[in-house]
């Protein structure tokens, strides 16, 4: 639900826990520094579940398929935070085609048929926008190519690339948990045409560069972005609570608690450092590569 006031963020979720995991830390310093905070679930809905095969209602898939009770977790896991939340009512991947009941074929390139479907994932989170138009939008990278953060991440990435209209812009945060995998960061980077002004992917954007060159790859618009840490080690145990509320969704994806907290400890970008911490990526100029 949503009040009448101005929100100064305003989060874009692919599913009913992306932002939490992802964004939690950020959020709760938000709040707790009397910001209103927005989370808009894209994928909340249930329209279309009729396709989904049998494969996407059992196994390893049953924990996502029970949009109520997973609704349910996002209001109590935001509630916790001090934020606030929207539901679209567009229904996740493994409910709109039986293609997307695995792994490989929800983390391929987004298809054709999904135009349509993105086009009107744009118009509403343009109208949000526009109920809000100081607030800083924030949109998922798509780091592991689930299709649904592709989805989202494309529609933000257009925003930058053709309008860059708010005043306190656009931000992308790195999906959690894929993001903690090896390598999918700097491969999500490649494929999204984005440049890192940053010295850790600096090496694999050479490297990525140079192979196109050889394979005379047509000359691309690139965008670039620099990274933004933030320190969540002082909210670190509310983001941690937060994302407990998700209890569908904690043994999926972390086993339990205790395997939740150490991943998401050992993948922060400052851990090496022995910091805690969330990185997000603030878009600044488009060039040609």
């Amino acid at each position: 639900m949503t009040g009448g006031a101005a929100y100064q963020h305003v989060y874009f979720s692919p599913h009913l826990d992306d932002a939490v995991l992802s964004c939690g830390g950020r959020i709760a310093r938000q709040t707790g520094a009397g910001d209103r905070v927005l989370v808009v679930t894209i994928f909340a809905g249930t329209a279309g579940r009729a396709v989904a095969p049998p494969s996407a209602r059992s196994g390893v898939w049953a924990a996502f398929g029970n949009v109520a009770a997973r609704r349910r977790e996002d209001r109590r896991a935001l509630n916790a935070l001090g934020a606030e939340h929207r539901w679209f009512d567009y229904a996740d991947a493994i409910q709109r085609h039986r293609k997307y009941a695995s792994i490989i074929g929800i983390t391929a390139p987004r298809p054709r048929r999904e135009a349509a479907l993105q086009a009107q994932v744009a118009a509403a989170i343009e109208e949000v926008s526009c109920q809000h138009p100081a607030a800083t939008l924030y949109f998922p990278l798509g780091v592991g190519n689930h299709v649904d953060h592709q989805l989202v991440s494309a529609v933000g990435l257009e925003r930058q690339r053709i309008e860059s209209r708010q005043p306190c812009g656009i931000l992308f945060y790195e999906d959690t948990p894929y993001v903690c995998i090896p390598h999918l960061l700097g491969q999500r980077f490649d494929q999204a045409g984005i440049r890192a002004a940053a010295r850790l992917l600096l090496l694999a954007y050479l490297a990525a560069r140079f192979a196109r060159s050889r394979a005379g790859a047509r000359r691309r618009a690139w965008l670039t972005m620099r990274p933004e840490p933030v320190d969540v080690a002082a909210v670190f145990d509310a983001k941690v609570s937060a994302i407990a509320c998700y209890e569908s969704q904690v043994p999926a994806l972390f086993g339990d608690p205790d395997g939740l907290r150490r991943l998401l400890r050992s993948c922060s970008p400052g851990a090496g450092q022995g910091a805690l911490q969330e990185r997000y990526w603030r878009p600044f100029s488009i060039d040609a590569g």
